[in-house]
């Protein structure tokens, strides 16, 4: 696991101690399927500042898609909604605006 690498890298370079102070935690997650920077926080002000900035989305996220052969068209712009389910901890992404979804 990811954290638990961090955790032992920092405590290797004397930057963590377990059980005092502030415990390194990730910012935010990937999905499945999803590669790239992962943010971790090394003390409280920096995981607030950084979750918050995630939160008021002012971190620009940028996707990168790898395809066999050449798409047609070569560019385009897609206008998509994402809607939650938190009960069921999923998301969904489709192409009708609905009432909670949100553009993406």
């Amino acid at each position: 696991h990811l954290i638990q690498r961090v955790l032992l890298h920092l405590y290797n370079k004397g930057e963590y101690a377990p059980g005092k102070g502030f415990e390194p935690r990730l910012c935010h997650r990937l999905d499945t399927g999803t590669s790239g920077l992962v943010l971790v926080a090394k003390t409280a002000q920096a995981y607030s500042l950084l979750t918050g900035l995630i939160k008021e989305r002012s971190v620009k996220k940028e996707y990168l898609c790898v395809t066999f052969g050449r798409p047609k068209p070569e560019k385009a712009t897609l206008n998509d909604y994402l809607s939650k389910d938190s009960k069921k901890g999923r998301v969904r992404i489709g192409d009708q605006h609905l009432p909670d979804a949100r553009p993406i």
